[in-house]
């Protein structure tokens, strides 16, 4: 597929109807493309010509424009097309990534934007009867199927190599801890819409994240940032061992609870940490204010 003549006929726009709906979307999504993503206005432009028409921007002439928050990155592109079927986004990715217009940023910015919204941003407590402007609400409930598309299969470490592009997922790997914030989310005192679609619930997220973990077994004594961790991984794994999810009931927080503790009790890792949890099921690590942020 060409990234410049893709299929344009999932935009159904000479459907009144089709067009309406559509631009009524485009309010909600405006603001998370401003708020959350801080994207340009020239970038936004470019964006909603693409959410309504499906026109592609001309990547060679923005090539010039380095910026933090480019124009139509991958998640952009895959997020706001029309269809959500999984092979019609995945050959949409292929040709997104192989394409030689496209800048290397392009790809790691969509890609680290929508991590960052489903891990860091989706831990987050917002106070109740606050006004939602940021356009998330849109954003959730598809969380699981970006994973899926943008990071792609698991056990294949790149992305296929196409005409010299090369795309290396382990630039992306999540951070062994990243356990900070999924304990986090465990001390909100309500979930809110963001929450709800953590990325931390689902399978394929927690396996990206235990290929993540550290091998060296002198983790914890390499340099002083490891060693200042430490109670911090102790207080995570105090709250994944400790949350009650027989109150909670079935949410996204207990389903992340009882697939992280199958995996922290049946898979390996380096000794100090399997230690660490252990030694927080048996009670012999004493946490000050552990349901507190």
């Amino acid at each position: 597929m060409n990234l410049e003549k893709i299929d344009t006929s999932y935009w159904l726009v000479k459907d009144q109807a089709w067009m309406t709906e559509r631009k009524g979307q485009w309010e909600t999504i405006e603001p998370r493309l401003k708020n959350g993503m801080n994207k340009a206005q020239r970038a936004i432009s470019i964006i909603k010509r693409y959410f309504l028409k499906g026109a592609v921007p001309d990547f060679e002439a923005l090539s010039d424009w380095k910026s933090d928050f480019r124009h139509l990155d991958l998640l952009c592109f895959i997020w706001l097309h029309p269809s959500k079927d999984k092979r019609v986004l995945k050959a949409l990715r292929d040709a997104y990534i192989h394409s030689p217009l496209v800048d290397e940023s392009d790809v790691w910015l969509g890609i680290g934007g929508f991590l960052r919204g489903g891990e860091i941003d989706a831990s987050i407590e917002f106070k109740k009867g606050k006004k939602d402007t940021s356009g998330w609400r849109k954003y959730t409930g598809e969380n699981e199927m970006l994973f899926d598309i943008l990071i792609g299969d698991l056990s294949v470490p790149v992305y296929p190599e196409n005409g010299g592009a090369c795309w290396s997922i382990d630039k992306f790997r999540a951070p062994f801890d990243i356990l900070f914030p999924m304990g986090q989310m465990l001390c909100n005192q309500s979930l809110n819409y963001i929450n709800e679609d953590c990325l931390f619930q689902y399978d394929n997220y927690l396996e990206y994240w235990y290929l993540s973990c550290p091998q060296d077994e002198d983790y914890f004594s390499l340099n002083k940032l490891n060693q200042h961790q430490y109670p911090y991984f102790e207080q995570a794994l105090y709250r994944i061992h400790h949350f009650d999810t027989e109150k909670e009931g079935d949410t996204c927080r207990s389903r992340f609870v009882h697939k992280m503790r199958k995996m922290l009790d049946e898979r390996e890792f380096i000794s100090e940490f399997k230690q660490m949890w252990l030694d927080v099921k048996l009670d012999k690590v004493e946490v000050k204010n552990p349901w507190k942020r």
